[in-house]
C-alpha cells in the first residue's frame, strides 16, 4: 500500500467520523423536537469526533500540500530559493508534527492507563480520540520526510 493510499484511507476515516458526526447532529435535532431529549452526549461526542477527524485528515493535506502557503510571494522568487524555501518548511512540518507525536505518545499512554473518560450523561473512553492526534502527526511526519527525499533527488 502506497503512501497516497494509506493517507486516502485514514482521510477515509475521518470521513465517516465527520457523517456520524453529521447523523448525531440530526438524531440530537430530531429528539428534542419529537421527545423534547435529545442525543445523550451529543455534544461530547461531535467535539471529540471533530478534532478526530481533523487530525485524520493532516496526512492527505500534507501529501497534497493543501497547507496554507503565500503562493504570490514564493512565485516571485528565484527558483533555487523557492527550493530551498521548500525544504525548510519541510523541516519545519517535520519538528511541528514530530513534537505533536511525541506529546501524543504520553497523553495517549496516562489516558489508557487512567481509564480516562468524559464526564457527563454518557461516560466513554477518550483514548481512542487521543490515538488520532498521534496517527496523524506521525502520519504527517513520514509523509514530509518523504518528500523531502524526492525534493534532494530532484
Amino acid at each position: 500500500m502506497s503512501i497516497l493510499q494509506k493517507s486516502i484511507a485514514i482521510f477515509s476515516i475521518g470521513c465517516a467520523i465527520i457523517v456520524a458526526i453529521a447523523l448525531l447532529g440530526t438524531a440530537d435535532v430530531l429528539g428534542y423536537h419529537a421527545f423534547q431529549s435529545g442525543v445523550p452526549g451529543a455534544l461530547a461526542l461531535s467535539s471529540k469526533g471533530l478534532a478526530a477527524a481533523f487530525f485524520l485528515a493532516l496526512p492527505l493535506a500534507q501529501y497534497r500540500a493543501a497547507h496554507v502557503s503565500v503562493d504570490i510571494v514564493a512565485n516571485l522568487m528565484p527558483r533555487s530559493v523557492q527550493r530551498a524555501c521548500s525544504v525548510i518548511a519541510l523541516l519545519g512540518a517535520c519538528i511541528v508534527f514530530g513534537v505533536i507525536a511525541w506529546q501524543a505518545v504520553e497523553l495517549v499512554a496516562k489516558s489508557y492507563r487512567f481509564s480516562e473518560s468524559a464526564q457527563g450523561i454518557l461516560p466513554f473512553a477518550l483514548w481512542p480520540f487521543k490515538v488520532t492526534v498521534l496517527i496523524g502527526a506521525i502520519g504527517s511526519v513520514v509523509i514530509a520526510l518523504a518528500q523531502i527525499c524526492q525534493r534532494e533527488h530532484t
